[in-house]
Protein backbone atom coordinates (compact mmCIF):
# COMPACT_ATOMS: atom_id res chain seq x y z
CA UNK A 1 0.00 0.00 0.00
CA UNK A 2 1.39 3.42 -0.90
CA UNK A 3 1.53 5.35 2.07
CA UNK A 4 1.89 9.03 -0.30
CA UNK A 5 -1.91 8.28 -0.78
CA UNK A 6 -2.78 8.13 2.84
CA UNK A 7 -0.61 11.27 3.64
CA UNK A 8 -1.97 13.34 1.39
CA UNK A 9 -5.63 13.21 2.23
CA UNK A 10 -4.73 12.81 6.03
CA UNK A 11 -2.61 16.48 5.26
CA UNK A 12 -5.62 17.39 3.57
CA UNK A 13 -7.95 16.95 6.43
CA UNK A 14 -6.02 18.31 8.54
CA UNK A 15 -6.16 21.52 6.95
CA UNK A 16 -9.90 21.20 6.54
CA UNK A 17 -10.25 20.80 10.19
CA UNK A 18 -9.55 24.27 10.41
CA UNK A 19 -11.89 25.99 8.04
CA UNK A 20 -14.69 28.02 9.51
CA UNK A 21 -18.24 28.39 8.17
CA UNK A 22 -18.69 24.22 7.48
CA UNK A 23 -20.26 22.64 10.54
CA UNK A 24 -18.61 19.22 9.85
CA UNK A 25 -15.89 17.96 7.39
CA UNK A 26 -18.55 17.63 4.60
CA UNK A 27 -20.61 20.38 5.18
CA UNK A 28 -23.46 18.49 6.79
CA UNK A 29 -25.84 20.99 8.84
CA UNK A 30 -26.84 19.71 12.32
CA UNK A 31 -30.19 18.49 10.23
CA UNK A 32 -28.76 16.43 8.07
CA UNK A 33 -26.48 15.06 10.70
CA UNK A 34 -29.47 13.83 12.90
CA UNK A 35 -30.84 12.23 9.81
CA UNK A 36 -27.74 10.40 9.37
CA UNK A 37 -27.45 9.30 12.75
CA UNK A 38 -30.62 7.94 12.81
CA UNK A 39 -30.45 5.99 9.58
CA UNK A 40 -27.23 4.81 10.46
CA UNK A 41 -29.04 3.54 13.66
CA UNK A 42 -31.87 2.01 11.74
CA UNK A 43 -29.61 0.27 9.55
CA UNK A 44 -27.23 -2.09 12.30
CA UNK A 45 -29.97 -1.92 14.29
CA UNK A 46 -28.17 -0.06 17.54
CA UNK A 47 -29.05 -1.09 20.98
CA UNK A 48 -28.64 0.99 24.27
CA UNK A 49 -26.13 -1.69 25.75
CA UNK A 50 -23.73 -1.87 22.33
CA UNK A 51 -20.54 -0.75 21.57
CA UNK A 52 -20.24 1.01 18.14
CA UNK A 53 -17.42 2.21 15.76
CA UNK A 54 -17.23 5.21 13.32
CA UNK A 55 -14.28 4.09 11.32
CA UNK A 56 -13.63 7.44 9.15
CA UNK A 57 -15.28 9.79 11.97
CA UNK A 58 -13.65 13.14 11.00
CA UNK A 59 -14.75 16.17 13.46
CA UNK A 60 -17.16 13.79 15.67
CA UNK A 61 -20.09 15.37 15.26
CA UNK A 62 -21.76 12.62 13.95
CA UNK A 63 -20.31 10.25 16.14
CA UNK A 64 -21.56 12.04 18.89
CA UNK A 65 -25.05 11.89 17.41
CA UNK A 66 -24.79 7.74 16.70
CA UNK A 67 -23.43 7.98 20.93
CA UNK A 68 -27.08 9.28 21.71
CA UNK A 69 -28.20 5.79 20.99
CA UNK A 70 -25.70 3.26 22.25
CA UNK A 71 -23.63 2.24 25.25
CA UNK A 72 -20.13 3.43 23.66
CA UNK A 73 -18.27 4.88 20.70
CA UNK A 74 -15.10 4.43 19.27
CA UNK A 75 -13.87 7.02 16.76
CA UNK A 76 -11.00 6.54 14.45
CA UNK A 77 -9.39 9.00 11.82
CA UNK A 78 -6.25 9.30 9.82
CA UNK A 79 -6.52 13.22 10.35
CA UNK A 80 -4.92 14.47 13.62
CA UNK A 81 -6.58 18.08 13.31
CA UNK A 82 -9.87 16.14 12.95
CA UNK A 83 -9.05 14.03 15.89
CA UNK A 84 -8.16 16.96 18.29
CA UNK A 85 -11.43 18.67 16.72
CA UNK A 86 -13.50 15.89 18.31
CA UNK A 87 -12.17 15.49 21.62
CA UNK A 88 -11.86 19.07 22.54
CA UNK A 89 -15.56 19.12 21.66
CA UNK A 90 -17.73 19.93 24.36
CA UNK A 91 -20.16 17.41 23.46
CA UNK A 92 -17.55 15.14 24.78
CA UNK A 93 -18.82 15.93 28.29
CA UNK A 94 -22.22 14.12 28.04
CA UNK A 95 -21.08 10.89 27.36
CA UNK A 96 -18.95 8.35 29.25
CA UNK A 97 -17.56 6.25 27.06
CA UNK A 98 -16.79 7.99 23.44
CA UNK A 99 -13.13 7.66 22.84
CA UNK A 100 -11.37 9.39 19.67
CA UNK A 101 -7.97 8.35 18.30
CA UNK A 102 -5.99 8.71 15.07
CA UNK A 103 -5.19 6.06 13.19
CA UNK A 104 -5.77 3.51 9.99
CA UNK A 105 -9.06 1.79 9.86
CA UNK A 106 -7.35 -1.47 8.32
CA UNK A 107 -5.32 -1.32 11.93
CA UNK A 108 -7.35 -0.17 14.56
CA UNK A 109 -6.30 -2.28 17.37
CA UNK A 110 -9.61 -3.23 18.34
CA UNK A 111 -9.63 -6.41 20.27
CA UNK A 112 -11.00 -9.48 18.41
CA UNK A 113 -15.03 -9.60 18.47
CA UNK A 114 -15.50 -6.71 20.66
CA UNK A 115 -17.41 -4.04 19.03
CA UNK A 116 -21.22 -4.61 18.35
CA UNK A 117 -20.79 -2.48 15.29
CA UNK A 118 -18.93 0.13 12.95
CA UNK A 119 -20.24 2.17 9.83
CA UNK A 120 -18.39 4.16 7.79
CA UNK A 121 -19.99 7.50 6.33
CA UNK A 122 -19.13 9.34 3.32
CA UNK A 123 -15.52 8.24 3.34
CA UNK A 124 -15.33 5.38 1.11
CA UNK A 125 -14.68 7.47 -2.08
CA UNK A 126 -11.15 8.83 -0.47
CA UNK A 127 -9.75 5.19 -0.14
CA UNK A 128 -6.91 4.96 -2.44
CA UNK A 129 -7.44 1.49 -3.86
CA UNK A 130 -9.82 -1.22 -4.19
CA UNK A 131 -7.64 -3.23 -1.74
CA UNK A 132 -7.53 -1.23 1.27
CA UNK A 133 -11.71 -1.05 1.10
CA UNK A 134 -11.07 -4.86 1.66
CA UNK A 135 -8.59 -4.58 4.09
CA UNK A 136 -10.79 -2.29 6.40
CA UNK A 137 -13.71 -4.76 5.53
CA UNK A 138 -11.56 -7.60 6.54
CA UNK A 139 -10.59 -5.77 10.17
CA UNK A 140 -14.12 -4.81 10.71
CA UNK A 141 -15.03 -8.95 10.57
CA UNK A 142 -12.19 -9.41 12.86
CA UNK A 143 -13.50 -6.80 15.95
CA UNK A 144 -17.21 -7.38 15.54
CA UNK A 145 -18.81 -9.93 17.44
CA UNK A 146 -20.38 -13.12 15.53
CA UNK A 147 -23.83 -10.93 13.76
CA UNK A 148 -22.23 -7.77 14.11
CA UNK A 149 -23.23 -5.10 11.50
CA UNK A 150 -20.56 -3.29 9.32
CA UNK A 151 -22.49 -0.11 7.16
CA UNK A 152 -20.77 1.85 4.41
CA UNK A 153 -22.51 4.94 3.05
CA UNK A 154 -22.44 7.22 0.02
CA UNK A 155 -20.22 4.85 -1.84
CA UNK A 156 -20.12 6.53 -5.53
CA UNK A 157 -21.45 3.46 -7.95
CA UNK A 158 -20.14 2.87 -11.27
CA UNK A 159 -23.87 1.78 -12.49
CA UNK A 160 -25.19 5.16 -12.30
CA UNK A 161 -24.89 8.22 -14.48
CA UNK A 162 -23.58 10.53 -12.11
CA UNK A 163 -20.35 8.34 -13.15
CA UNK A 164 -20.59 9.09 -16.58
CA UNK A 165 -20.86 13.40 -15.82
CA UNK A 166 -18.38 12.75 -13.45
CA UNK A 167 -15.96 10.88 -15.90
CA UNK A 168 -16.63 13.87 -18.57
CA UNK A 169 -16.04 17.02 -16.48
CA UNK A 170 -13.49 15.37 -13.85
CA UNK A 171 -9.71 17.29 -13.60
CA UNK A 172 -7.50 13.64 -13.80
CA UNK A 173 -4.41 15.83 -13.64
CA UNK A 174 -2.27 14.63 -10.65
CA UNK A 175 0.08 17.88 -10.52
CA UNK A 176 -2.86 20.44 -9.39
CA UNK A 177 -3.60 20.80 -5.93
CA UNK A 178 -7.06 20.03 -4.51
CA UNK A 179 -8.96 23.71 -4.00
CA UNK A 180 -11.54 24.04 -1.31
CA UNK A 181 -14.24 26.08 -3.50
CA UNK A 182 -17.21 27.59 -1.44
CA UNK A 183 -19.76 29.90 -2.67
CA UNK A 184 -19.96 32.82 -0.53
CA UNK A 185 -23.52 34.63 0.35
CA UNK A 186 -22.20 37.90 -0.07
CA UNK A 187 -21.18 36.55 -4.01
CA UNK A 188 -22.90 38.57 -6.57
CA UNK A 189 -24.79 36.26 -8.54
CA UNK A 190 -22.77 37.05 -11.58
CA UNK A 191 -19.55 35.72 -9.86
CA UNK A 192 -21.27 32.70 -8.42
CA UNK A 193 -22.21 31.63 -11.74
CA UNK A 194 -18.71 32.00 -13.02
CA UNK A 195 -17.00 30.30 -10.38
CA UNK A 196 -19.64 27.22 -10.80
CA UNK A 197 -19.19 27.42 -14.60
CA UNK A 198 -15.61 27.02 -14.01
CA UNK A 199 -15.97 23.91 -11.62
CA UNK A 200 -18.34 22.28 -14.19
CA UNK A 201 -15.31 22.81 -16.83
CA UNK A 202 -12.70 22.04 -14.44
CA UNK A 203 -11.20 19.96 -16.95
CA UNK A 204 -10.78 23.01 -18.99
CA UNK A 205 -10.16 25.77 -16.56
CA UNK A 206 -7.26 24.49 -14.80
CA UNK A 207 -9.36 24.17 -11.51
CA UNK A 208 -9.51 20.72 -9.34
CA UNK A 209 -11.57 19.25 -6.29
CA UNK A 210 -11.64 16.58 -4.00
CA UNK A 211 -14.20 14.92 -5.86
CA UNK A 212 -11.91 14.40 -8.90
CA UNK A 213 -9.56 12.13 -6.79
CA UNK A 214 -12.96 10.09 -5.45
CA UNK A 215 -12.70 6.10 -6.03
CA UNK A 216 -16.10 4.81 -7.99
CA UNK A 217 -17.00 1.05 -7.03
CA UNK A 218 -19.10 -1.70 -9.08
CA UNK A 219 -21.93 -3.29 -7.05
CA UNK A 220 -19.99 -6.41 -8.10
CA UNK A 221 -17.03 -5.83 -6.13
CA UNK A 222 -18.84 -6.06 -2.87
CA UNK A 223 -21.03 -9.10 -3.57
CA UNK A 224 -18.41 -10.73 -5.02
CA UNK A 225 -15.94 -9.96 -1.97
CA UNK A 226 -14.74 -13.49 0.13
CA UNK A 227 -13.97 -13.74 3.80
CA UNK A 228 -14.30 -16.34 6.16
CA UNK A 229 -16.15 -14.40 8.49
CA UNK A 230 -18.54 -12.92 6.36
CA UNK A 231 -22.28 -13.56 6.90
CA UNK A 232 -23.84 -11.16 4.04
CA UNK A 233 -23.26 -8.20 2.02
CA UNK A 234 -26.53 -6.09 0.92
CA UNK A 235 -26.39 -2.85 -1.56
CA UNK A 236 -29.22 -0.70 -1.75
CA UNK A 237 -29.52 3.15 -3.30
CA UNK A 238 -28.50 5.07 -0.89
CA UNK A 239 -31.82 8.04 0.35
CA UNK A 240 -29.50 10.87 -0.11
CA UNK A 241 -29.06 10.14 -3.69
CA UNK A 242 -32.14 10.20 -5.46
CA UNK A 243 -33.04 11.67 -9.04
CA UNK A 244 -31.01 11.36 -12.52
CA UNK A 245 -28.12 12.90 -11.10
CA UNK A 246 -27.58 10.50 -8.04
CA UNK A 247 -24.78 7.91 -7.29
CA UNK A 248 -24.69 7.09 -4.01
CA UNK A 249 -24.92 3.06 -2.94
CA UNK A 250 -25.01 2.12 1.02
CA UNK A 251 -23.40 -1.50 2.01
CA UNK A 252 -24.54 -3.18 4.65
CA UNK A 253 -21.97 -6.15 5.91
CA UNK A 254 -22.57 -8.81 8.66
CA UNK A 255 -20.44 -11.31 10.24
CA UNK A 256 -21.37 -14.99 10.83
Amino acid sequence: MDSRILDAWSQHWDKMSNKEGALDQVNRTWDVIKRDAIYITEQLGLEKAHIVADLCCGNGLLSYSVAEHCAGLRGIDLSPGQIDRANQNELKDKFRDVQFFAGDITKTGFKDSSIDHAYCSTAAHYFPTEAYTEMMISEALRYLKPGGRLLITSVPDKGRFGYLLWRLIRNKNPNLPIETIEMQPTQTTVLQFKRRLALVFRRFSGRKVESDEWRWYDQAFFHNFKHPELGSVSTHQSPAGEGLLSYRLDVLVTKR
